[in-house]
């Protein structure tokens, strides 16, 4: 994409709404293409992740075992651009290099409440169909025992 980079590092995936994933281009475990929402939220996600698209490739077979949230929702390395034609997310296996604590959430919000966090990044894009898209950084919030 080449846009304007808005992070790049370790981050907890955290996934939130029905239909929230719209795949678009796949053709093996390798790589894998979703739109956030659908194309008219212009949030483009590209997976590179095995274990995820593997799992994303049987959920599409049929085989709904409810395994692909859990494994798509694993920490990963993500790098978060933001240009022209809109938002491109790279999601990677995770790199044990990088000390970010932060979690890249996104979803569809179908109703008008969305939940409270403390979050340094977030942007909201109308789908085609009147959905509302969202990705966002929330800042880890740890409790302690």
């Amino acid at each position: 994409m080449g846009g304007n980079l808005q992070f790049s590092g370790n981050a907890q995936i955290y996934l939130e709404g029905k239909r929230a994933l719209q795949p678009i281009e796949w053709q093996d475990a390798r790589k894998m293409s979703y739109f956030l929402g659908d194309s008219g939220s212009r949030i483009r996600i590209i997976d590179n992740r095995m274990s995820a698209n593997s799992e994303a490739l049987a959920a599409m077979a049929g085989n709904l075992t409810h395994r692909f949230a859990d494994v798509f929702s694993e920490l990963a390395w993500v790098m978060v651009e933001l240009g022209d034609d809109g938002i491109e997310i790279n999601i990677e296996d995770r790199q044990e290099s990088s000390s970010e604590d932060r979690i890249l959430w996104m979803g569809v919000v179908d109703g008008n409440e969305i939940p409270a966090n403390p979050v340094s990044w977030l942007q909201f894009q109308e789908t085609e169909d009147s959905r509302i898209a969202f990705v966002g950084l929330i800042e880890n919030v740890r409790t302690i025992d």
